[in-house]
This record gives C-alpha cells, sequence and structure tokens, in this order.
C-alpha cells in the first residue's frame, strides 16, 4: 500500500506486462487511475464479478506507472471543487489552489490532501488558508501529504474551502529549454472531483504543451476576468488526473515587445495567508 485507502498493483516485469484485476460485486470502488497501462477487456462473470485487463504502454521501467485506486472513506460520500493555477515566470513557479469539500454523507475529522514531491533543485515555500477559519486547529505533514486538523467535524450541513500555495524556485530557467510536469494536488478521501486547471506562462518564455493525459478545453471569458489574464492552457477535469508536461524556452529578445506582463494573481491572499514554511506544525 502507498498510503492509506490506496490499491496499487505490484511490481512486476515493466515492458510488455499485461495485468487482470477483479472487482468484487458488492466493494465500493472510489476514482481510477490506469497509470501507463491501457485497458484491453474488461468482462462481468455471472456472479457480477467485473474482471478488467490491461497492458503496460511505457517504453522501459522508470517510465512506466502502476495502476492505482483511491478508496472511498467508509461511509463518507465527498464532493471536491477545485480550481488550480499554474503559473510559470523567470523565478520558478506558482500553484494556486481553491478546494471546495462538501459532503453528501458521513463525516471528516480532518482534511487530507497529497502534495506534489519536490523536484531538485528547487527551493519551496507554502501557504494556506481555510474557511471557515474557525474550523481550523492545526495542521501537519505526513510524507508528501498534507493534514488540515478540524475543531469541529466536518458533515453535511456545513463545507470548508481550502486555499494553499506552494511555490518553487527553478534555478537556470531563463537559460535555456526546460521541461515542467504539472504538480497536481489530490484530496485523498474525495471519491468525486470536478473543476479546472488554468496554465499562465509569462511572455518571457515561448510555451508548448508537449502532452497531457486530458485534452485542453476551450478558452473560459470568465476565467479570463477571475485572474485578470487570459491562461496559456486550460482543462476541466471530472474525476480526471492530469499528468501533463509543458516545454518552455525563453524568447528571442524582439519577440518580447508589446507582450503583456505577467500578472500575479494571488499576491494579496499570499499576504493575508498562513504560513507553512519551516516552523512545523503550528496549533
Amino acid at each position: 500500500m502507498d498510503q492509506p485507502g490506496a490499491a496499487r498493483a505490484r511490481r512486476r516485469v515493466a515492458r510488455g506486462e499485461t495485468l487482470q484485476i477483479r472487482l468484487h460485486p458488492e466493494a465500493a470502488f472510489g476514482r481510477w487511475d490506469h497509470g501507463t497501462f491501457l485497458p484491453t477487456h474488461l468482462a462481468t462473470e455471472t456472479d457480477g464479478t467485473q474482471v478488467l485487463s490491461l497492458a503496460e504502454t511505457a517504453a522501459d521501467y522508470a517510465s512506466s506507472r502502476r495502476p492505482t485506486m483511491i478508496l472511498p472513506a467508509k461511509s463518507v460520500d465527498l464532493l471536491t471543487t477545485e480550481a488550480c493555477q499554474w503559473q510559470i515566470d523567470p523565478r520558478g513557479a506558482s500553484l494556486n489552489a481553491e478546494i471546495h469539500f462538501a459532503l453528501t454523507r458521513g463525516q471528516l475529522s480532518e482534511l487530507r490532501l497529497k502534495l506534489p514531491a519536490p523536484a531538485p533543485p528547487t527551493t519551496r515555500s507554502k501557504t494556506l488558508e481555510l474557511k471557515p477559519a474557525e474550523l481550523l486547529r492545526g495542521w501537519r505533514l505526513d510524507g508528501n501529504v498534507l493534514v488540515v486538523e478540524l475543531k469541529q467535524r466536518l458533515t453535511s450541513a456545513a463545507t470548508a474551502t481550502l486555499t494553499l500555495h506552494l511555490r518553487a524556485g527553478i534555478r537556470g530557467i531563463t537559460s535555456g529549454p526546460r521541461l515542467l510536469a504539472y504538480p497536481e494536488l489530490e484530496p485523498l478521501d474525495s471519491a468525486r472531483r470536478q473543476g479546472t486547471v488554468s496554465v499562465q506562462v509569462d511572455a518571457i518564455f515561448q510555451a508548448q504543451l508537449k502532452n497531457s493525459s486530458v485534452p485542453p478545453a476551450p478558452w473560459d471569458e470568465q476565467a479570463v476576468g477571475k485572474f485578470g489574464v487570459r491562461p496559456s492552457y486550460r482543462f476541466a477535469l471530472r474525476d480526471q488526473r492530469l499528468n501533463a508536461v509543458i516545454r518552455v524556452e525563453p524568447q528571442p529578445v524582439q519577440a518580447l515587445v508589446a507582450r503583456r506582463p505577467f500578472v500575479d494573481t494571488f499576491g494579496a491572499a499570499r499576504r493575508a495567508s498562513l504560513s507553512l514554511g519551516g516552523a512545523g506544525d503550528r496549533r
């Protein structure tokens, strides 16, 4: 097990591997991520058991990613609505996320969020804010999982909104072409997810979307108004993870003339937020 509530296929041979997964008809299943394996066949047996066959598509072991299923917390039905903005600028990259938690069944005493793993060489800072503020008891980091502790249990009678800012300085980002992977945030107890991801690349760079697990969505004029600038890319997600890689390369000097300046839309929110950097737990 990689984390509580996560079922992962065991490692065997990466290249040319096939897997068969049997799903019990009465089991409750959450979000499914088939990784680099491609579903090839689905059959249902007489007792209702579903048999899923998958084949590995990765070229080698290093790039292989195993199938994973996040099981919903027992007796909990949680919907998260997420609005994320990934900003890439000459000093590094920022991820700003607003995640709305709404329960339709059960209760939670903490909110768990899987953070992206650090990618050296970087410097990293984190800030968070919870609304309503009186609901926040404290927080802790359990490996790369952020655990937000609540003063009272969250139920279907109330909702909570978590605002999180992550900042990573990337050395040498302006010295030449770079491939940057989207740093996804993942609510661990959410059986259902929906939301958007906007990617804003500074005008100093030429940007190219190299690959993504979800196709880009059409432009949303409301999002332009909210962030003050048209995003370079936008993705609409429903019960999906976003795996995306963007290639950035500094523009020739002459190409920067008359380009719109980069806008940091979350500066004011960060100044008023709770710092997580370097101090450990806050109570």
